[in-house]
């Protein structure tokens, strides 16, 4: 997943249909037909996959193309490896389609899996149209994979939600695959590395400052209400940058000290929980992805061994009302994701299998401080992914290849992408 060539394709993920002009077609009706993507890498539990053919326009006429079928490992049949609808027949799968519309497709049956030792693979090959002047062009060919492959390429589109942008997308670009998840179902990232460190979830402009002390009870709200100003983001006050995780990804930089094993040398922090996602329909052309503040808390952070134990609750908790809760590690994923409301982990990222994920994110503006971004496009700096941006005068994307990159321009930094990708 993470090699120099798949951090190039983290520069864009659009592929293209290639037309041909209207000078070529002496109907003036351009019709080009193409696999929406080159690839396709099959999880051990996908049972049922959707082929998807796309049009450069709509079908001019009803009409049927012809897929032909090239297997390296799997059999088809009912009794034997997978299936398709429509059935194959002398090695070929005729998809139908309708007049207006601006795509087909056809359903992959996988039956069984590729044995541990072999690499079965399936090649669909559009090879023709019933409707006279289709051109078949771009992604003319698309490979299924029974096992964990590399994909070649791909199309994805990141459902953020809508203006509001309610939630964060992942997206492993191997497995040409995305996940999403609503940006506030979680408080804190507890790390599964070697460091015992907790992360803020700067989605939601959340806020951390260190209170001097170890003794829960001895924080109460008049204690700390003089800093509810300034334990925020977008005060617009470069000191305040304490206050959240380091921007620029790297784990030994974040609002919340490393968990440290003797006890007494964990402090309490107030916590801003920042906000709900928004509600509100903003203008056409706008964003509102802010709702309801989330309130705050008072949290410690303790080490138990290799697990984590949080302490948390109103600032003005004592005795029972005080939350205790214990957080194991987890090597297959970078991080265990807590939620406060819901006093359990959730499922937030798909564990390590990831490249970069569209979200709302708590940046720096030098000299101001952090400020909330929206669209933003942050990469795995944990898993090593690095990004750098190339200007339109480098290269041509489709003439763009390995003997291109200039590994010395790569970033570590998790903006590698950012907000750059807008302009």
């Amino acid at each position: 997943m993470n090699n120099i060539f798949k951090s190039f394709l983290l520069i864009s993920l659009t592929l293209f249909l290639v037309h041909c002009s209207k000078d070529d077609d002496p109907t003036g009706e351009e019709f080009a037909v193409a696999f929406e993507n080159p690839s396709l890498i099959l999880n051990s539990d996908d049972a049922e996959v959707q082929i998807n053919v796309v049009f450069s326009s709509p079908a001019p006429a009803s009409g049927q193309l012809t897929v032909v079928i090239d297997s390296d490992g799997p059999v088809y049949g009912i009794n034997r490896d997978f299936t398709t609808n429509p059935p194959v027949d002398n090695n070929k799968i005729l998809v139908p389609f309708s007049q207006g519309e601006n795509g087909t497709t056809f359903i992959l049956n996988k039956i069984n899996n590729a044995p541990e030792d072999q690499e079965w693979k399936l090649t669909f090959t559009l090879t023709e149209s019933s409707v006279s002047n289709t051109i078949i062009s771009g992604n003319t060919s698309m490979e299924i994979f029974f096992y964990d492959a590399a994909s070649v390429g791909g199309n994805l589109s990141p459902q953020v939600g809508g203006p509001n942008e309610p939630y964060s997308v992942f997206i492993d670009l191997s497995g040409n695959a995305t996940f999403a998840s609503k940006r506030d179902i979680w408080d804190f990232a507890f790390h599964n590395g070697d460091e015992f460190r907790v992360k803020l979830n700067g989605s939601v402009y959340m806020a951390a400052s260190a209170l001097g002390t170890a003794d829960m009870e001895a924080v109460t709200t008049a204690s700390v209400s003089h800093l509810f100003d300034i334990v925020a983001v977008g005060t617009f006050d470069e000191t305040n940058m304490e206050y959240i995780d380091g921007v620029t990804g790297d784990i030994s930089n974040t609002a919340i000290a490393e968990v440290k094993e003797n006890p007494n040398e964990n402090e309490v922090y107030l916590i801003n929980r920042g906000y709900y996602v928004g509600t509100e329909t903003p203008p056409v052309g706008s964003v509102e992805v802010t709702g309801d503040h989330r309130g705050w808390i008072k949290a410690r952070f303790i080490r138990d061994g290799n697990d984590y134990i949080i302490e948390y609750g109103a600032l003005d908790a004592t005795g029972n009302q005080i939350q205790s809760k214990r957080i194991s590690k987890n090597p297959g994923s970078d991080f265990e994701f807590y939620s406060v409301e819901s006093h359990a982990t959730v499922a937030v990222s798909p564990g390590k299998n990831w490249d970069m994920v569209f979200t709302v994110f708590t940046n720096e503006i030098p000299t101001f401080g952090s400020y909330g971004y929206t669209d933003f496009v942050v990469t795995n700096r944990l898993s090593n992914v690095k990004a750098y941006m190339m200007s339109d005068t480098d290269s041509a994307y489709d003439s763009f290849t390995k003997a291109d990159v200039v590994e010395g321009s790569f970033e570590i930094d998790q903006r590698g992408i950012g907000d750059k990708w807008r302009s």
